[in-house]
């Protein structure tokens, strides 16, 4: 059953990153990973890929931006 991926839109409140060092948030802002994030995944659209999941109600799937995050890098 296909769900769309929001839960990144909302930062954790204990998350890593928030618990990391000043000085390596910034490191982490300034790297690739930060545009990685802002100017693709969270563009990307899944809505094309709900062909591909079943209708009957089963197990969470993986979120199709994750998926295809990974294959891009």
């Amino acid at each position: 059953m296909f769900a769309p991926n929001n839960q990144h839109f909302q930062i954790s409140m204990f998350g890593s990153i928030n618990s990391l060092p000043e000085n390596l948030q910034k490191r982490l802002e300034e790297s690739w990973a930060d545009d990685f994030y802002s100017k693709y995944f969270v563009r990307m659209d899944e809505k094309p890929f709900a062909v591909l999941y079943s209708d009957e109600p089963s197990r969470p799937n993986i979120p199709v931006n994750v998926l295809v995050g990974l294959e891009t890098l």
